[in-house]
């Protein structure tokens, strides 16, 4: 049950009787760890689709995913070394169906969602992670706080960002460079905010800035389109002004 309107599973809803915070406060002995917000942003911990077999260790992933264990392997008791004592001792084990082993794969998709760490679609992102390895990844926020990302937003965040939004529509229309040298601006302007979130990340600092510099190249392109207009109807004012 992930908030809406996500095309790619970004937020989880913080609330204490989610699946998540239940498991959570389970491990935690009832000690509670989710924020105030009504949603909290997931910090995903692992790559792609966010599995590798629990002893496969030439995969490159394998130190960063999670472990899984299909369930075949325990019914014919595939665990010499590492023992599944070990494997379990100490661990959450969720239970689910993970998908892609399965012969039918043209159901596989049900509970596979899109997730940014999906490093092999850039831009047009596949399904291709569980809701239970999604779940394992907030599972695992909260109960190691320093996983979490803390997110910037609120009235002034939102109150400096339509400022700048402003004073960028304000240039734009008093600019006379042209087209060029507005696109050079932008880059330049866009470049350093880029590079800003990306370090905030690096300190699991949340900042949602994708929409406002998406923003930018439609209003860019937007007074292209209806700056003529705009500069007849000036224009014509400026006449009328002369003549009265």
């Amino acid at each position: 049950n992930f908030p809406p309107g996500q095309s790619t599973i970004r937020y989880y809803s913080s609330n204490p009787n989610t699946f998540a915070a239940k498991i959570s406060q389970r491990y935690l002995e009832n000690q509670s760890l989710l924020d105030d917000e009504p949603i909290i942003p997931i910090n995903y911990t692992c790559l792609n689709d966010g599995l590798s077999y629990f002893n496969d260790l030439t995969s490159d992933e394998f130190t960063s995913n999670f472990k899984y264990i299909e369930a075949s392997d325990l019914l014919v008791n595939k665990f010499s070394s590492p023992s599944l004592d070990s494997l379990v001792k100490n661990k959450i084990v969720l239970l689910g169906h993970l998908g892609g082993f399965c012969s039918d794969l043209s159901n596989d998709t049900r509970d596979k969602f899109k997730v940014p760490c999906d490093i092999e679609n850039f831009s047009n992102k596949e399904r291709i992670m569980s809701g239970a390895v999604i779940h394992a990844n907030i599972i695992e926020n909260i109960i190691h706080p320093s996983d979490k990302f803390y997110h910037i937003h609120g009235f002034w965040y939102n109150s400096i960002v339509n400022l700048l939004l402003l004073l960028y529509v304000v240039f734009l229309i008093f600019s006379k460079k042209g087209k060029v040298f507005n696109v050079i601006f932008l880059f330049i302007a866009t470049v350093p905010a880029v590079f800003l979130i990306l370090k905030l990340m690096e300190h699991n600092i949340y900042m949602t800035m994708g929409l406002t510099l998406l923003q930018l190249l439609i209003i860019e392109e937007l007074l292209e389109v209806i700056a003529p207009p705009i500069e007849k109807v000036l224009t014509k004012m400026n006449w009328y002004e002369k003549i009265t």
